[in-house]
């Protein structure tokens, strides 16, 4: 008994196979050029929003003032870079690179900022930072980011600092107490946002502890050694003897980075280095005497001292005294 099969199908002229493989060949082009517009448009727009907050960022730093706290509203959440750059040869002050990346729309991936960089020689970021990349640290945010500005005194105004941090970023002091009152005192004033000072949840804040406690606490200040530890990490700081706020660093070395607070440390100590050689210069027209050049001759070689190495020595508080009692006293601040 033989069986016939019978099979049925569709019979596509040459016309229609070419079309249809046009018609793919349009519709794959047009993904992929309306990809590469979207990408160079996000590229744009991270560069530009980058020189924005620079600008944005230079109000904030202080004139007379004993500091500012400020916040950078945001439409869209958003990634900010900074990269370091120590002092060389070629470039004394060292660099301050910063780089933002905003969150793409239409549920596409967010990708770590491609963009170029913006540089600045004359600012001097402390970001409290979450995310690493490319040995750059990164705070991310929602919708703010929060700015502390802190004048640096050695004994003469250096810089001005800038802490900052994102919304994301919650920190609590749980023995505040402990603190000197002078910096409780000027860290209630200050009433900075997302900061508080009792009922610290481990799981939602950042705890600082002062004094030799450690457990349940992720920074440690050591006040009588100034030392702030983050971990495995420890950097230190200096006090200034001016009128103005003399916890700058101290600040700086609580809220940001371990790794960036160094480097930044390093670039101040160039900028304060060079600042004391213009001043040893003027005291030898305003007959300061040779006590005061040789307080500004201490200062210089331990500025230099710590350029390389980013470790601030005990001492500074002890010689920024000195030199601010026979510096204003013949005038030379």
């Amino acid at each position: 008994m033989i069986k016939i099969l019978s099979k049925r199908g569709y019979e596509f002229s040459f016309a229609w196979i070419f079309a249809i493989f046009v018609g793919a060949v349009i519709i794959f082009l047009a993904i992929y050029f309306t990809i590469q517009i979207i990408g160079t448009q996000q590229a744009t727009r991270d560069v530009t929003q980058s020189k924005s907050l620079g600008v944005l960022l230079t109000p904030i730093e202080t004139e007379l003032e004993e500091g500012k706290f400020a916040k950078i509203y945001l439409t869209d959440p958003t990634r900010i870079y900074f990269e370091c750059k120590e002092p060389t040869q070629s470039n004394p002050f060292g660099s301050q690179n910063l780089r933002l990346s905003i969150k793409p729309p239409l549920g596409q991936r967010w990708e770590d900022a491609q963009s170029p960089a913006v540089t600045f020689h004359n600012k001097y970021f402390f970001p409290s930072g979450e995310l690493n990349y490319f040995d750059e640290t990164a705070a991310e945010g929602e919708k703010e980011f929060y700015v502390l500005s802190k004048p640096l005194y050695l004994p003469f105004k250096v810089a001005d600092l800038m802490i900052i941090y994102s919304d994301k970023q919650k920190f609590c002091f749980s023995n505040i107490n402990q603190a000197p009152s002078d910096f409780r005192r000027r860290m209630e004033q200050i009433n900075m946002t997302n900061v508080i000072f009792a009922g610290c949840n481990p799981d939602e804040h950042e705890v600082i502890c002062f004094g030799s406690r450690t457990s349940g606490c992720d920074i440690v200040v050591n006040e009588n050694q100034k030392t702030v530890m983050k971990g495995s990490k420890t950097v230190s700081y200096a006090e200034s003897s001016v009128e103005h706020d003399p916890y700058a660093m101290l600040y700086a070395a609580i809220f940001s980075d371990p790794d960036t607070y160094t480097c930044q440390v390093k670039r101040l100590m160039s900028h304060a280095s060079k600042l004391t050689d213009i001043y040893y210069s003027k005291s030898n027209y305003i007959n300061c005497g040779e006590a005061v050049r040789q307080e500004l001759q201490s200062l210089n070689n331990t500025f230099a001292s710590t350029q390389q190495s980013g470790i601030v020595p005990q001492n500074l508080n002890i010689l920024m005294r000195e030199l601010q009692t026979g510096g204003v006293n013949c005038g030379l601040f």
